[in-house]
């Protein structure tokens, strides 16, 4: 994990983003491996240098990840993954049905909403982790 500068945030790094995307592609299907290494690094590279509140890093993760398509497939699972292991990194989590978190992130995969729809979104499903 490395912290975000300037701020404490904890983020999930390249080892273990990918380790989570193989795994998760192994048990659920797919096409397991990066695509771009490049690419992969560009953008954790810029998600570092992101700055604002946690469901805002959270939400800009999401993106930026799903814009790149840095992985062979599962670009919707990794995206969500490292959005959620960045929450639980932190000391929160996403709460929302499974239905509906698949709808939203359907949503941004589609464009139908962005980068501040989502946020506003996950502003009403992320909660403190002891809560």
């Amino acid at each position: 994990m490395s912290p975000v500068d300037g701020v404490n945030w904890r983020c999930p790094d390249r080892v273990l983003l990918m380790l989570l995307h193989d795994e998760c592609q192994a048990q659920h299907g797919g096409v397991a491996g990066v695509r771009d290494r490049g690419a992969l690094e560009r953008v954790l590279a810029q998600l570092r240098s992101i700055r604002g509140d946690l469901v805002d890093c959270a939400a800009a993760r999401i993106t930026h990840l799903l814009r790149v398509r840095p992985f062979l497939g599962g670009h919707l699972r990794a995206a969500l993954l490292d959005a959620d292991l960045f929450l639980r990194l932190n000391g929160h989590v996403l709460v929302a049905p499974p239905a509906r978190l698949a709808a939203v992130m359907q949503a941004m995969a589609a464009t139908e909403i962005g980068e501040p729809e989502l946020a506003c979104w996950m502003r009403d499903h992320v909660q403190h982790r002891d809560s």
